[in-house]
């Protein structure tokens, strides 16, 4: 199914290891963050900032294992490597599977971005109008490939900083009693909120797609990882800044915790400044789901060696708008997450498992 010589490899693709620094916590903090707190605090109350640390240790773990397997197959994707690794059949149902994953998860971060732009600022505008138009700029930067969209995320370092200066500006009502004491919840109930936790870390595995595309991928591990680090430390963050502030009991009924924070705090001359605090989250947000949605369009062009990739792409994103409107509420998508988030821990173990098997079925490693 899938051909070297039509690799959708070409330099539109190309990037750095830096910009996979930036598609990494793009994808990782956008939509994730939204509901990790609330999420981790009602299974390990106000102790989830270990189970985000451990949970960050994890992920790392299991990115360099990924890291380490794509290095023994140099310039392949884990679309090639299924087919050498696992034959045309087994890695053939594989490849469909990564597609589907990776094309649900934009689909449900389509969704979760209709929904807060609907509920925090356009109220009357029909859902399907509203996804048709936020979905444009995505299209266009997935048309323009890779390098593109990893040079736009940039700006989402600027976003992730005026968070952390946002919560210097609140930090009055912040209270250490609220975290206190250190480890009082327990052993099992921190245990028991490291797999959420992993949730908030998923994104890794798509670089086992675009690991081609990197240039100097004598660097990219280090990279990746530093990512991945940065993630943890900005989970981390917020995950105590959203417990200090309002402490377990009032957390847990938060739906969006970074939002409701931002209603905190009243500006002298700006009034609602928690529109602009939930407006300059929106490219968070797209850019999280634009990496899925990117690497579901890459990965089928990769597998059936698509010719005609701009009417491909329209019908992509026509499906796109379409299929995200198939949950029915919040709670129906949230229902859908769940399943999803338990398939990125299961890809993320296969990919383990892969690296595993790598070194019994030795065909094709090393050789470009």
């Amino acid at each position: 199914m899938i051909e070297e010589v039509g690799r959708m490899l070409d330099h539109k693709h190309q990037i750095t290891s830096r910009q996979l620094f930036v598609f990494i916590i793009a994808v990782q903090i956008g939509i994730g963050i939204l509901t990790l707190p609330s999420i981790l605090v009602q299974i390990a109350g106000h102790d989830a900032w270990i189970s985000i640390i451990m949970g960050g240790i994890i992920s790392s773990f299991i990115l360099v294992i990924i890291m380490l397997l794509l290095k023994r197959y140099k310039d392949k994707s884990i679309l090639e490597i299924n087919s050498v690794l696992y034959g045309k059949h087994i890695g053939g149902i594989l490849n469909i599977l990564i597609i589907v994953y990776s094309f649900v998860a934009a689909i449900l971060g389509i969704r979760i971005f209709t929904n807060v732009i609907k509920v925090s600022t356009l109220k009357l505008t029909p859902p399907t109008v509203l996804t048709f138009f936020i979905l444009i700029p995505t299209i266009y930067l997935i048309w323009y490939g890779l390098k593109a969209i990893c040079r736009f995320v940039n700006i989402l370092l600027v976003i992730y900083s005026l968070v952390i200066i946002f919560l210097l500006l609140i930090y009055k009502d912040f209270r250490f009693t609220f975290l206190m004491p250190v480890g009082g919840s327990g052993i099992k109930p921190i245990t028991m909120a490291i797999i959420p936790s992993l949730f908030g870390f998923l994104g890794i595995e798509l670089v086992a797609i675009i690991y081609p595309n990197i240039t100097d991928k004598e660097n990219a591990m280090k990279y990746a990882l530093a990512a991945n680090l940065f993630t943890m430390v900005f989970f981390l963050i917020v995950t105590i800044f959203t417990t200090g502030f309002y402490g377990e009991v009032m957390l847990k009924q938060l739906e969006y915790p970074l939002f409701s924070i931002s209603r905190s705090y009243k500006a002298p001359i700006v009034e609602r400044i928690d529109l602009f605090f939930v407006a300059f989250w929106f490219p968070a947000m797209a850019s999280s789901l634009r990496n899925y949605l990117f690497s579901s369009f890459y990965s089928i062009n990769e597998v059936f060696n698509i010719k005609k990739r701009g009417k491909v792409l329209f019908i992509f994103y026509i499906v796109a708008v379409l299929v995200s409107r198939i949950p029915k509420d919040q709670a129906h998508t949230n229902q859908f997450l769940e399943i999803l988030n338990l398939l990125g821990i299961g890809i993320m173990g296969y990919l383990c498992i892969s690296y595993l098997f790598s070194f019994v079925n030795k065909r094709g490693v090393g050789i470009k």
